[in-house]
């Protein structure tokens, strides 16, 4: 048996939730129904739905530099190529008769 895996008895139960109708959200604390939460890997989430939209906008503000960041430098990879597809398409609406290469 390889260390770390499951042993040859175990089902593959892990996947699916098993755990009841409803669930505790771990931020709020409050009891919600399943269809509060979203799923993962077939799993509810630790947060319910608002609960992780929240967590989720508090993180990008906390890190919004990092990501304006991120988001300049892939599109500056790309820039060149928009920058051709947008002169390819704009030629051809306006000269509709001369065929590109």
């Amino acid at each position: 048996m390889v260390r770390g895996s499951p042993p040859p008895t175990a089902t593959r139960s892990y996947h699916r939730w098993e755990g009841g109708d409803d669930r505790l959200c771990a931020r709020c604390q409050q009891r919600k129904p399943l269809s509060e939460f979203r799923r993962q890997n077939g799993r509810p989430r630790a947060y319910c739905i608002p609960c992780g939209n929240a967590v989720n906008q508090e993180w990008r503000a906390r890190h919004h530099d990092e990501l304006l960041a991120r988001r300049r430098a892939a599109y500056g990879e790309v820039r060149n190529e928009i920058y051709a597809r947008r002169r390819r398409d704009w030629s051809a609406r306006v000269h509709p008769s001369t065929k590109e290469t």
